[in-house]
């Protein structure tokens, strides 16, 4: 008895993931599994929090690929009071974005790939709740995958 429940227990903790959506009023591919905050302790239930006092926030988001993919262009949007903005990512990020790819380059389809997102968070940004709807697009400008989770801004951990 004491084995099935630990089985049941522990299982679903090692294999935890934060909640995320389908980007909304689209039909763009979704990611296998998103863990914001990282995968030893990520969120798991929104709003998740990002820290400024640490200064950036970490998120693994791992994906199968739906076709050939020789290059990639990550975008990340906020939404805030029905207003939607584009969150600049780290330069190096934008420049060289297979340097915060775990898998093969090029991807091939069906090949399983996990996107390192770090974004910056500024000591003076403000201690909001948004929808972070991150895209991560190909060579063609084609979606490989989109999602939305939410996030609140706080001072510290």
């Amino acid at each position: 008895m004491i084995k099935i429940f630990t089985i049941f227990v522990l299982i679903p903790a090692i294999f935890a993931a934060s909640p995320f959506r389908r980007c909304q009023l689209t039909n763009h591919p979704l990611p296998d599994a998103v863990f914001f905050g990282g995968r030893e302790n990520p969120c798991l239930q929104e709003p998740c929090p990002v820290f400024r006092s640490i200064g950036s926030g970490t998120t693994y988001i791992d994906f199968t690929v739906p076709r050939q993919v020789t290059n990639i262009r990550p975008h990340l949007r906020a939404r805030v009071i029905g207003i939607t903005v584009d969150h600049e990512l780290p330069p190096s990020m934008m420049e060289n974005p297979w340097n915060y790819l775990i898998g093969n380059n090029p991807l091939n389809a069906g090949d399983r790939a996990t996107f390192n997102l770090t974004v910056p968070v500024e000591p003076n940004t403000p201690l909001v709740t948004s929808v972070n709807i991150f895209t991560l697009f190909d060579q063609n400008n084609q979606v490989i995958f989109c999602y939305e989770i939410q996030s609140v801004v706080r001072g510290s951990p």
